[in-house]
């Protein structure tokens, strides 16, 4: 029997733990949310990329946080099982750790999504510190391999990093 629950972080470890696939695809709009999960994909990523796919930029530069939530709020409306994971776009939190706690707010308040991804590495830290500091949520850090690139959750600030070589930093060296 296919299990219909709502997938949370805590779900994709419990799968990872048993040894069972993991499917992860990307959607930027209602329609395509609907359909990738009713077919039960687990993890839906609204990327950065929608500045490509969607706006025909030549780069993902271009897409700013207000198309991110734009896109972020579609695919929500349109997903009842999978984890949305919603990418800050490029400039909303390199740099400056207020701006990307302020960042971070406005897409979970005003979307609705279930995690977010932050790409980057050590100078990043700083504003992911700022993140985990203000949002008040138990915690968990896991690893999954997707694709090659190791990815870290973390679920307690409902926040997705892709610099998991850093994460043990973050958490206290656990």
């Amino acid at each position: 029997m296919e299990d219909t629950r709502k997938v949370t972080t805590h779900r994709l470890i419990e799968m990872k733990q048993q040894g069972k696939k993991i499917a992860m695809l990307t959607s930027y709009d209602y329609t395509m949310a609907r359909i990738v999960d009713g077919a039960g994909v687990d993890v839906i990523l609204i990327g950065d990329s929608a500045s490509n796919v969607m706006a025909g930029n030549t780069t993902t530069l271009p897409i700013t946080l207000n198309q991110m939530i734009y896109h972020a709020t579609s695919v929500m409306h349109g997903v009842e099982r999978a984890l949305v994971v919603c990418d800050m776009p490029f400039g909303s939190y390199q740099g400056n750790e207020m701006e990307g706690l302020a960042s971070a707010i406005r897409i979970m308040k005003e979307s609705h999504a279930d995690a977010l991804k932050l790409e980057g590495g050590v100078e990043i830290i700083d504003a992911v510190k700022k993140i985990f500091a203000e949002f008040a949520f138990g915690h968990h850090l896991f690893q999954i391999t997707i694709g090659g690139a190791n990815q870290t959750y973390v679920d307690r600030y409902r926040f997705v990093a892709s610099y998991s070589h850093h994460a043990p930093a973050l958490n206290g060296g656990e």
